[in-house]
């Protein structure tokens, strides 16, 4: 049975956005890196999702889905599995953004090609048999030191890249169909050409309500 649940933190819980069938779970890590905290927010919620024996879709608490989504995800499910077996892992981000190079409202979930890196962990399925790998792979990210951002001082890797580039070397599919956007609260997502696309739910900063 597919786990629910949505992601936030004491400072955002009051404000989570609620989705029918999910719980939400509130990440009181008190690291005092950011980075870690999220890191081990998500490992808390992939914990959860490993004991109950079954898949899981984690959302963060700001995201707004397009029409339908639940059945367009089941939908993307199953076309995924035509391409990916049980008992292969995989993971589908209903999260994506235009600049991998594809068009943005193909009729099914897709991959990304090799040589792109993607990010960002806004909405994820973990079929049953990620789960255990990618519990194993944030366990390891919650264990050595951060790293910088190549070219950006300020900046972290999070636990996210250290997902989708063991994926890759791993050979575990991620894919990927835009069908959930963050709400006006980021408002340079919100904002973001990249971020436009027929399946999306068409948030503008501003008109959130």
């Amino acid at each position: 049975m597919l786990k629910r649940l949505i992601l936030t933190c004491p400072q955002r819980g009051a404000r989570a956005r609620l989705h029918a069938g999910f719980k939400v779970y509130v990440n009181r890590s008190r690291l005092s890196r950011s980075v870690k905290r999220c890191a081990a927010g998500h490992l808390s919620c992939l914990r959860i999702g490993l004991k109950a024996g079954g898949p899981l879709l984690v959302l963060e608490d700001d995201v707004v889905p397009t029409e339908h989504w639940l059945s367009r995800m089941e939908y993307g499910i199953g076309r995924i599995r035509e391409e990916c077996r049980e008992p292969e892992p995989f993971m589908f981000s209903l999260y994506a953004t235009a600049n991998g190079g594809l068009p943005f409202a193909k009729e099914r979930p897709y991959t990304l090609p090799e040589q792109v890196q993607d990010w960002g962990n806004q909405a994820m399925y973990y079929s049953a048999e990620m789960l255990p790998i990618a519990v194993k792979l944030l366990e390891c990210f919650m264990l050595v030191p951060l790293r910088r951002i190549p070219g950006w001082e300020k900046g972290f890797d999070g636990f996210d890249f250290l997902l989708y580039r063991s994926c890759r070397l791993l050979r575990i599919p991620i894919y990927y169909w835009p069908l959930v956007q963050h709400d006006d609260r980021v408002k340079s997502v919100a904002e973001c050409p990249s971020h436009k696309s027929p399946l999306l739910p068409g948030v503008n900063a501003g008109d959130d309500e």
